[in-house]
């Protein structure tokens, strides 16, 4: 190779791995900060806590960190996501965290909130957290949750999401204005693979409407695991049924219609016969004209909850993109929930709307 062309490769080189930053020493860290230009402390930044901090990568922590100017109410950036930490620096960022000193940007709180996923006592403890910010994390954790049930639904898969759930329920009965972060949410997430659990929390937000916007967790608790698993029994539907692409035969269709009756075998394995849980499970697609299945059940045979978790599946199914249909709007899909009497419970689909009329997400 000539000796310009090996110059211009090795130049080529250099641009695609550009030098690390040295480690950071708290004295470094100090002085990097000094030199950063500072902006006003807004609502676009959050305090963050000890407690998430100390969750975080020993060395190497995944957020910018910004410190207050407490005088001037302003934020420096004193910390770059990713960049090396000594122990000196490190333990002087946490040092500042205690003091209440150290703010993340709104704009990295998907790659905070991961850090909540499994971990959802901080929520419960992080009084920094805005509600939409623990409204997400909750969803997140309770969708990790609830795909790992789904994939191999045992004990060993239930009793982690039925303790995600029960903190859920608590943060909802604290702040009954959650509730409306949830359908904020839902509709953030509302892809196909999400359904289920967008299902489960717009019957849980319908449920808030009976006993006047609030969810005392322990007696609602067992519903709102029925909502949130209402599916579970298409786990044993062949994958090649439920993934076709075209039109199903009636073969097919008889298939998927056993998914109640499959789903209650599964939570009988697990040792629960709470009505409250299996009503939603086994009643999610009887209609009040009697059309629906498994039993054709009508009217007042089907339960208040089984009604609810009705609305709520056909609702996140309507408003869900698939490969041959563009999902409604969610004011469209609930006002046709509402018109659509002969097979949906009036009060609840009303509910939902009223839920939706009254949030903007």
């Amino acid at each position: 190779m000539a000796d310009g062309q090996r110059g211009i490769a090795s130049e080529a080189k250099g641009a695609e791995q550009p030098a690390e930053k040295p480690v950071l020493t708290a004295a470094t860290l100090e002085a990097e900060a000094a030199s950063q230009a500072c902006g006003p402390l807004t609502d676009a930044f959050f305090q963050i806590s000890p407690e998430i901090v100390a969750l975080f990568p020993r060395f190497q922590f995944p957020v910018d960190l910004y410190r207050l100017n407490d005088a001037a109410q302003s934020l420096c950036r004193i910390y770059e996501a990713g960049r090396r930490l000594e122990q000196s620096s490190r333990s002087r960022l946490l040092d500042l965290c205690g003091q209440g000193l150290l703010f993340v940007s709104r704009g990295q709180r998907e790659i905070y909130g991961s850090y909540l996923t499994g971990q959802l006592d901080f929520v419960l403890q992080d009084s920094n957290l805005s509600p939409r910010d623990a409204a997400q994390s909750l969803y997140r954790s309770l969708s990790a949750r609830l795909v790992a049930f789904m994939a191999r639904p045992e004990a060993a898969t239930f009793a982690p999401l039925a303790s995600d759930l029960d903190i859920c329920l608590i943060c909802l009965e604290r702040d009954s204005s959650l509730v409306r972060e949830f359908i904020c949410t839902v509709h953030d997430k509302s892809l196909p693979q999400s359904k289920d659990l967008n299902a489960g929390l717009i019957a849980l937000a319908i449920l808030s409407t009976y006993s006047g916007g609030r969810l005392p967790g322990p007696e609602i608790a067992p519903a709102a695991l029925g909502f949130l698993i209402h599916d579970v029994g298409m786990c044993r539907i062949p994958r090649f049924i439920v993934n076709k692409p075209t039109g199903l035969a009636l073969s097919d269709r008889q298939r998927i219609r056993t998914h109640p009756q499959l789903a209650l075998d599964i939570v009988k394995e697990l040792k629960l016969d709470d009505p409250r849980l299996t009503a939603p499970i086994l009643e999610h697609h009887e209609r009040l004209d009697g059309s629906g299945y498994p039993k054709g059940l009508k009217a007042e045979a089907i339960s208040i909850l089984g009604r609810i978790c009705a609305v709520g599946d056909a609702y996140a199914a309507m408003i869900s993109d698939r490969p041959h249909a563009q999902g409604r709007r969610p004011i469209q899909a609930a006002a046709e929930l509402v018109r659509d009497c002969r097979h949906f419970d009036r009060t609840a689909s009303t509910a939902l709307l009223s839920l939706l009329q009254d949030v903007t997400c």
